[in-house]
């Protein structure tokens, strides 16, 4: 099932990468282009393909975030490019 989850994410939000993966849990890392574009509703749009495409995959619960500056440190610490 993860399988479909990750081929879904990457269908949907162009240039994902499986950030970490525990367990049956999965968290992504989305170019904001995939994302945000020139229309604000865009957003919206991507909830909604969670929210209903996701359920049909066994998504339970999801959240979509920006970086925090720590985050985004720490990624630079690791060598994470």
């Amino acid at each position: 099932m993860i399988d479909h989850i990750v081929a879904f994410v990457h269908e949907e939000f162009a240039g994902a990468r499986v950030f970490e993966k525990f367990s049956d849990s999965l968290s992504f890392m989305l170019p904001s282009s995939s994302i945000v574009g020139a229309d604000a509703g865009e957003l919206g749009l991507a909830f909604e393909a969670l929210e209903t495409r996701g359920r049909h995959l066994g998504i339970v619960e999801f959240s979509l975030s920006q970086a925090t500056l720590e985050q985004i440190f720490l990624r630079f610490a690791k060598g994470d490019q």
